[in-house]
């Protein structure tokens, strides 16, 4: 008797989420309770081939109010690279307690055949009822949550107006007795001091200086797991709140008012008075500080969270522009090195992917979907990407500067990709504009809008070439040639070389057939790689109609992007080729000589 043909292996991903970080330093904790009761649901269904995968998810004192969780994202992750069958949760609200980011995520399962479980709330969401039963469920969900924070909030500004301190981290110069501030009088003189002295100092960075130099450290604090924090010198952030905080005046502050509060002040009024019109003084002479150009100042962070900073180095009497890492003492610990990039590259990128964006409609439509909005507006904006595109293309840089730090807020840099996190509401004006002015933030973003955004990427291949780290990017104009440019279909001829010999000599490695050719390892390269240019960039070189911009060196000195789309927008051709215009043997597969023409 033949046996039975072994069931489907179905791969199960247990997620699970708590709102605080309360309690996970118990030996079994919500997370594991939930993580138990979907464990035990998997094996009740072994027999329909379910299995549990190793690789856990939990996202502890996470907020379901938006999706920015790190185990939820590595979730998403494996789900996209086919990793996963089934998601099991305890209860949906641990999954999102947003109705607009649930239906995102459902939406996400089903693109990628993935089923989901909520092993409390049975239903089925293949029928028309199953889905209605699952947005109701979603939305008492989500009014729970806006509830709780609507009971949290008012509680506070009760408490405040009673001037009762509301808890966290207790304050330098108090100590945190029965959820009460208690003066602790070593670190109220050292308080009392600054007081005394910063009116007489030269300046507030000379004050720190001498406190540095005297030794003076901030509060150590015993974090719940027994490990010390702080006890470092001053410096400008703590030294701030020192001279601004109206706890030091037995003050609490609530919405810009203040109420008298229950704890002790340490410092008088009259200490409090000379400080703060001494600081007055000190700021209205200061010399405004020259805004930078960096289009990415303060938003771009690379693979480990680490915020990218503008650089700017003079070699020779020229000046190049960088964005780096600064190598801080946790980034020295973890063995991390500094990562640097061209400034001009990234931000050429960027731009290109958010025009590639405007003329893409479909993602266009994404991103401005997530809004909740289907009116006739919709589509009218839809119409105008293109039209915006263009017009992005032609502003200068200080209006170009201005539209992208607008409508990105936040960018991630990764040896595979530049990652953007576009605003969906300014995205949305961004289309409304009329072109006239320049565009910049109108105003505050409602609070329901605030965390929608539509991330983008733009493939950037980034490799490190003599100790660098280089983008594949170039900016051209639009405008066309009328003759070919020689040194370019050289270029294509030596690209189509540098291919032949590597077919010729498989049992050669690159670096010996690159010296065979008389070419540099690296530029050797860069040859072999010209030949997966998109065929409508090689014909527009070869009947002279690209770019005037484009120059042989620009592309003997960056990678190519492999994604044809990718190649048009930062070599300044269209997103897409015009009709006719695609190369008249794009069956070879690779770049043609000019004698095969």
């Amino acid at each position: 008797m033949e046996s039975e043909e072994a069931k489907p292996i179905v791969r199960c991903a247990i997620y699970t989420r708590k709102s605080t970080e309360e309690g996970l330093d118990r030996e079994v904790n919500s997370l594991e309770a939930q993580r138990d009761t979907c464990s035990a649901y998997i094996r009740s269904q072994r027999h329909r081939g379910w299995v549990e995968l190793a690789e856990q998810y939990d996202d502890g004192g996470r907020s379901g109010a938006n999706l920015s969780r790190p185990a939820l994202q590595k979730l998403m992750a494996h789900i996209e690279d086919g990793r996963i069958d089934v998601v099991v949760i305890y209860k949906i609200d641990r999954l999102s307690r947003s109705l607009l980011d649930f239906v995102r995520l459902i939406d996400t399962f089903q693109r990628f055949d993935v089923a989901f479980v909520s092993i409390t709330q049975a239903f089925d969401t293949s029928d028309s009822m199953g889905r209605l039963v699952l947005n109701v469920l979603l939305t008492f969900a989500q009014f729970e949550r806006e509830l709780m924070a609507d009971r949290i909030r008012d509680k506070f500004a009760v408490l405040k107006r009673k001037g009762k301190w509301t808890g966290g981290r207790a304050p330098f110069g108090y100590d945190k007795v029965d959820k009460k501030l208690v003066i602790f009088e070593p670190e109220a003189k050292i308080v009392r001091d600054i007081y005394e002295r910063y009116p007489k100092a030269r300046s507030g960075n000379s004050l720190l200086q001498q406190l540095r130099a005297e030794g003076v450290h901030n509060k150590v604090r015993i974090t719940q797991a027994g490990r010390a924090e702080g006890g470092h010198l001053f410096g400008p952030g703590i030294l701030h709140r020192v001279l601004t905080n109206p706890l030091y005046l037995g003050k609490v502050d609530y919405d810009g008012q203040w109420y008298e509060g229950e704890h002790d002040a340490i410092v008088t009024q009259a200490q409090w008075d000379r400080v703060q019109t001494r600081r007055a003084e000190r700021h209205e002479c200061q010399i405004p500080r020259r805004r930078t150009s960096a289009m990415l100042q303060g938003i771009l962070f690379d693979t480990y969270n680490r915020r990218m900073h503008p650089e700017l180095v003079e070699r020779k009497e020229k000046r190049f522009r960088y964005y780096a890492t600064e190598l801080s003492r946790e980034g020295k610990r973890q063995r991390l090195k500094v990562v640097r990039t061209g400034a001009d590259e990234v931000e050429a990128l960027a731009v290109a992917a958010i025009r590639g964006l405007l003329v893409d409609r479909p993602a266009l439509s994404d991103a401005i979907s997530a809004l909740g909005q289907y009116d006739g507006k919709t589509s009218m904006l839809l119409g105008k990407g293109r039209q915006i595109a263009i017009k992005l293309g032609s502003l200068d840089p200080q209006a170009v500067n201005s539209v992208v730090r607008t409508i990105v807020k936040r960018a991630e840099l990764d040896r595979e990709r530049l990652r953007l996190f576009v605003s969906c509401f300014e995205l949305s004006r961004l289309l409304d504009w009329d072109a006239v002015g320049l565009f910049k933030a109108g105003g505050q973003i409602p609070t329901r809008l605030q965390s929608r955004t539509y991330p983008l990427d733009a493939p950037a291949a980034i490799v490190r070439e003599a100790r660098q780290v280089c983008l594949p990017i170039a900016v051209a104009s639009n405008a066309s040639m009328t003759d070919p440019n020689q040194k370019l279909l050289k270029l294509l001829d030596d690209a189509r070389d540098a291919q032949a010999a590597v077919y010729a000599n498989r049992e050669m490695t690159f670096d010996q057939i690159a010296r065979q050719q008389g070419h540099a390892p690296a530029a050797f390269s860069r040859l072999v790689r010209l030949n997966y240019l998109a065929p409508d960039i090689v014909t527009a070189i070869i009947d002279g109609t690209h770019p005037p911009g484009l120059k042989r060196s620009e592309f003997l000195k960056m990678p190519v992007p492999l994604d044809w789309s990718q190649q048009r927008l930062v070599f300044g051709f269209p997103a897409q080729p015009p009709d006719g215009q695609m190369m008249r043997n794009t069956a070879r597969g690779h770049a043609p000589r000019r004698s095969e023409l």
